[in-house]
């Protein structure tokens, strides 16, 4: 697949075909710690309107480092993942649901990864905080995307592969996390990820 703006072109296989998505995101779905945030997740993944983006190391995408460059995964803290290095993950897999409805935008993020055998699933959804701000917008052309788990860490998560206020069906998403005074820091980022349309 092949996606393009005013300031590049990015192209990405995801290596698996329409008809194995869904197998896929099950899988991961049942490794997930919180089995409510996965059934949340499922129901979302199911909806008409819902583009699923897609990236998983090894084939076609390559090695989990390329897939998920991450300088840390603290984000997932609270499942044993603040104790490894980045260049210890064996494997990685980030599912992404974009569903555009008239009043709002609704996202949830699943990051699977692997490491000494044993899998850490984590999923982000963007739901409406206490204030009065959207969670998910676009500013000049930027996606930008306030995500939170059910442990009350938070993620936030931006792209500029976007069309008129719409996810290229190719893009690359970067993660940020925040300091103790509230500073984003850039985390890392998952480099490509594939769409598949409803």
């Amino acid at each position: 697949m092949l996606a393009a703006c005013s300031r590049h072109w990015r192209e990405g296989d995801p290596g698996i075909t329409d008809e194995e998505l869904q197998p896929k995101v099950m899988e991961a779905l049942q490794l997930a710690a919180n089995q409510a945030d996965a059934e949340r997740f499922k129901q979302l993944f199911s909806d008409q309107n819902a583009t699923v983006f897609y990236a998983e190391s090894g084939s076609a995408m390559g090695p989990a480092q390329n897939v998920t460059a991450m300088y840390s995964w603290d984000f997932l803290s609270g499942q044993g993942a603040q104790s490894f290095a980045p260049e210890t993950i064996e494997k990685s897999r980030v599912i992404f649901i974009d569903i555009p409805y008239e009043d709002r935008i609704q996202n949830a993020i699943l990051f699977d990864i692997t490491v000494g055998g044993q899998h850490i699933v984590k999923i982000y959804f963007n739901d409406k905080n206490s204030t009065d701000v959207e969670p998910t917008f676009f500013d000049n052309g930027e996606f930008v995307s306030q995500m939170s788990s059910s442990d009350g860490s938070h993620i936030l998560l931006r792209s500029f592969d976007t069309d008129d206020d719409v996810l290229q069906s190719v893009i690359q998403l970067e993660v940020y996390t925040w300091d103790v005074d509230g500073t984003e820091l850039l985390n890392g980022k998952v480099t490509t990820l594939v769409g598949f349309e409803p």
